[in-house]
């Protein structure tokens, strides 16, 4: 629970469904462990392929198993999501 909200209220905000109130970002942004401005960053999102990729194997070369884990974790939701949708 984050902000006082049930797992189905974060699903939706992560499909962009719903305008979640400051108190909720500011608790989101607690619980990842980020500064609430990185939920709102779009660096690299028009990026193309190869760039995307390379930043993605810099990253990982200095990242500890856990780091790596989150990232798989994150990876397999995102998949689902579009293979769902597609």
């Amino acid at each position: 629970m984050i902000g006082g909200k049930g797992d189905q209220y974060i699903s939706d905000l992560e499909r962009g469904r719903g305008r979640p109130p400051f108190e909720v970002l500011c608790a989101l942004a607690e619980a990842l462990d980020v500064p609430m401005f990185e939920l709102f960053s779009f660096q690299g999102i028009e990026d193309d392929s190869k760039s995307l990729k390379k930043k993605i194997e810099t990253w990982m070369q200095g990242s500890d198993t856990e780091e790596v884990r989150k990232l798989y974790r994150l990876m397999l939701v995102a998949f689902e999501k579009r293979s769902k949708h597609t």
